[in-house]
């Protein structure tokens, strides 16, 4: 359509330059003169004008391809073929594909199956498989099953993650045109060899995906707690980094305390100068845990009621000993070591 107005356009400056030289070049013509000529000028124009909107129209008539097939409306005429209907003879080939591809008949539909595989012999041409062959590449799935789920026929391994259509499909439930069916940066083929679910980005449900597990923090992606120390393998990812513990060791910084231990008493599991005293009694059901640091050597409680006890007992192994093994508050309440000389030690509980 903007060709054809191009055309006129074009045209129309052409009539009217034509008048415009008459006015200029015939200055002794009558007025009647002019506008004869003008007006032949005028007739002569329309004229082409006229002759161009046919060939135009017939151009565009020519080309029309109303069902989108491949062939025109006039070609379809020829064939007999309809023109708003890309597949006359849904036999799932466009009439284009029979007439020009495939040289059979767009009238009549072909229902040879050959290999039983649910596609006719038709459709194998077109997906390039084995009509005498029901499963062309061998994966456990028929051609007809690969065309019907998007998969390709003459590939076993659609989507290229080491597990073939057939697997996928059948054996895991993935999605076999998706290499990385959770979308957790494993492929599936990589879930499958590690043991883990590819259709569950966290196959141990500690928070922590898969793939981070295994790439990032080496930790069991089938284990939550990898350690066994009472914190999730999540929850020693993520603390702050200073804290940061390793989810492969229950003890990150060796100070004899598991890191669940330090995080409950809020200790710093990831420092070993900031460690636990432990009430060792035989006779106490329920050992006490005092968060403390080691400061110069010596062991350091952070609770401020036991500052006069640090003051007192010079000796981190008898401070430790004394606190541990004997009750803090009895120890308070009998013992005033403001007073006591600071020289001295603690033994079973008496400073001597």
């Amino acid at each position: 359509m903007k060709k054809q107005e191009s055309i006129q356009y074009i045209l129309s400056i052409a009539a009217i330059v034509i008048i415009v030289a008459i006015v200029l070049l015939l200055p002794n013509m009558s007025v009647s003169d002019t506008d004869d000529l003008a007006g032949q000028a005028i007739a002569k124009t329309k004229s082409k004008i006229d002759k161009t909107d046919m060939k135009t129209s017939a151009l565009t008539k020519a080309s029309k391809d109303s069902d989108s097939d491949g062939l025109t409306d006039a070609q379809e005429k020829t064939y007999k073929t309809y023109p708003d209907d890309a597949d006359t003879d849904d036999d799932g080939l466009t009439d284009y594909e029979e007439v020009r591809t495939y040289k059979t008949d767009p009238l009549v539909a072909d229902t040879t199956d050959s290999d039983s595989d649910g596609l006719t012999d038709a459709l194998e041409k077109k997906y390039k498989t084995d009509p005498e062959n029901p499963d062309t590449d061998g994966d456990g799935l028929t051609d007809g099953k690969e065309v019907s789920l998007g998969t390709s026929p003459t590939d076993a391994d659609t989507d290229d993650d080491d597990i073939t259509d057939y697997d996928e499909y059948k054996t895991y439930k993935t999605d076999p045109l998706d290499d990385d069916s959770d979308n957790d940066k494993l492929t599936d083929g990589q879930e499958v060899s590690f043991g883990t679910d590819p259709e569950n980005p966290d196959t141990d449900g500690d928070g922590l995906k898969d793939h981070d597990e295994i790439f990032v923090e080496g930790s069991d992606p089938l284990d939550p707690d990898s350690d066994d120390d009472g914190l999730t393998d999540n929850e020693e990812a993520t603390s702050a980094v200073d804290r940061r513990t390793n989810s492969n060791d229950s003890d990150t910084d060796d100070d004899g305390f598991t890191d669940k231990e330090e995080v409950d008493a809020g200790s710093n599991p990831a420092d070993a100068s900031d460690t636990l005293c432990v009430d060792s009694d035989a006779d106490d059901p329920n050992p006490e845990k005092v968060k403390g640091t080691v400061e110069g050597g010596l062991w350091k409680p952070s609770n401020a009621k036991y500052t006069k006890v640090t003051d007192v007992c010079n000796s981190a192994t008898e401070l430790k000993e004394y606190i541990c093994e004997n009750s803090y508050t009895a120890y308070f309440e009998t013992i005033d070591c403001t007073t006591f000389d600071p020289n001295s030690v603690c033994v079973n509980g008496e400073c001597v």
